[in-house]
């Protein structure tokens, strides 16, 4: 996968166009999205030790905010799949937890 450079750790990014990131069609209706990333080598140290993955991955940690021109209907439909995601997920963790 590739990786996808916005801007140094900490800054807002603003994508200030008009097409949607997803359709490529015009939108005026834009996103924020916040969250954290991490180095992809830090997932290897699972293999190890799951202490040193905690440790390695609180401090290797960037967060971010990236605003994003996306049509309503796809930011609808993102959402939809996002929540029937952690139904799924809270719907087998509750069917391995009754065992």
């Amino acid at each position: 996968m590739a990786d996808v450079v916005l801007g140094r750790a900490g800054d807002t990014v603003v994508v200030d166009l008009d097409v949607c990131a997803k359709t490529g069609r015009a939108t005026g209706h834009r996103v924020r999205f916040r969250g954290s990333t991490m180095p992809g080598w830090v997932v290897v140290l699972l293999l190890f030790t799951v202490v040193g993955f905690l440790l390695a991955s609180t401090m290797t940690s960037r967060r971010y905010v990236v605003t994003v021109p996306l049509a309503a209907s796809a930011h609808a439909r993102w959402r939809r799949y996002r929540r029937v995601a952690l139904l799924v997920a809270l719907v087998a963790l509750l069917r391995w937890s009754s065992r």
